[in-house]
């Protein structure tokens, strides 16, 4: 049987990528395990967690040095990471060392450093980077944008206020260039085939293998259950027209697309005030600014820290929209689609491969509240049927995995 071990820096309540494939992989008769290093989950047989007082130490230590570093770059760009310093020596648990592969996830954050990466390729066994954005491909930035210095050096970076030749971007550069290009045993996964191309063209992936399998959306959970049962349960009118949107800090998170989407709702009510639209946003509390930006009527719902309940709002809704201006996946647009929801985004990153324009959504023009308003009312008087995209049920992804997981081992 194959044993598998993944790491990852956060998992929340509700899950994400790296936990669902993990999950996924044990369903499907693989030896997997999960070493976690920040989460209020509790640890078991095949999950386990850094704890105590050593832990939030080095999270406030690396918490102070990004503060620090993000004085040097310019104000609201985006996340960038430079893992230089605090790490742990994950690579001597047993867990690694009985491994026949290693998952790298998300390990920024305080979990992993550069000489950490390095102790785990020492130990020989295939060590897969899982891309779940730019990171791993670039010197720091979490998503280039237009920026292409990926592709050669970094030197230059546009994220920086002093936009040097020799900065912190082109120095990580380096750093990854040395530790990628002097072992054999790392690979690499894209889960869209837009950061696949972005990968072949970095400067750092070289002659390096990398493979393209998409994120796992469990079907047995993310499906249609009865419209009219979710509203009832979240108590939304029957027979208004349901708008969602989602994210973590809501309109405060510029690259999740807030002020297109409250543009193209006051163009849609210009245009026609009796629409009967309700807007849900979720990811974020109560917000009197926000709600008085908005035309139509707004509610609140908080976060939202479980599967279940995210499958009831999607089913509760009648179009999800997520204009974000950054997105390696889009798992928030299939996890709607497979509940049979239809969904509006810009047509950016790996959302073209999900949305299929005018058949289960619509694929706006990029930053464009004139036609992402368009793909709104497109959505509303055609109301969509569609059938689950069954490439991406969680067994065939699985098997993705394990073919290439064979292939590596019998390299």
């Amino acid at each position: 049987m194959l044993k598998v071990v993944h790491l990852q820096t956060l998992i929340s309540y509700h899950g994400n990528a790296p936990l669902r494939l993990h999950q996924a992989m044990v369903n499907h008769g693989i030896d997997s395990k999960m070493i976690v290093y920040n989460t209020p989950r509790a640890a078991t047989s095949n999950f386990f967690r850094y704890s105590g007082l050593i832990k939030q130490i080095k999270i406030y230590i690396y918490s102070l040095f990004q503060k620090n570093l993000s004085k040097h770059k310019n104000p609201g760009t985006y996340l960038f990471s430079y893992p230089k310093f605090i790490g742990n020596k994950v690579h001597k648990k047993k867990l690694l060392k009985d491994a026949d592969v290693i998952y790298l996830h998300w390990i920024v954050g305080g979990f992993l450093n550069f000489e950490n990466l390095e102790s785990i390729f020492k130990l020989g066994k295939p060590v897969i980077f899982y891309m779940h954005d730019m990171w791993p491909i670039t010197g720091g930035c979490h998503h280039s944008f237009d920026c292409q210095g990926y592709r050669t050096n970094c030197e230059y970076c546009p994220m920086f206020i002093n936009k040097t030749k020799n900065s912190f971007a082109s120095n990580e550069f380096l750093i990854k260039k040395s530790l990628y290009e002097k072992y054999n045993n790392l690979y690499f996964i894209s889960p869209s085939k837009w950061l696949l191309e972005s990968a072949k063209s970095s400067g750092l992936l070289v002659n390096k293998n990398i493979f393209h399998i998409p994120n796992i959306v469990d079907e047995t959970i993310f499906k249609k259950v009865d419209k009219f049962t979710a509203k009832s349960i979240l108590n939304f009118k029957q027979d208004a027209f349901i708008i969602s949107f989602g994210c973590v800090a809501g309109k405060n998170n510029k690259y999740k697309g807030w002020q297109y989407l409250q543009e193209a709702l006051n163009l849609i009510y210009k245009e026609n005030k009796n629409y009967n639209f309700n807007i849900i946003i979720f990811g974020s509390d109560y917000d009197e600014i926000t709600e008085q930006l908005i035309p139509f009527p707004v509610q609140f719902l908080g976060s939202i820290n479980d599967e279940i309940s995210m499958v009831i709002l999607n089913n509760a809704t009648d179009l999800f929209i997520s204009p974000s201006l950054a997105e390696s996946f889009g798992q928030t647009f299939l996890e709607n689609i497979m509940c049979g929801t239809p969904v509006v985004g810009f047509d950016v990153g790996g959302v073209s491969e999900i949305i299929k324009h005018k058949y289960n959504g619509y694929l706006a023009e990029y930053q464009s509240s004139e036609d992402l308003a368009k793909g709104i009312l497109y959505c509303y008087y055609n109301r969509l049927n569609f059938d689950r995209p069954k490439q991406y049920f969680s067994k065939l992804t699985v098997d993705k995995h394990v073919d290439v997981l064979n292939l590596l081992l019998n390299s």
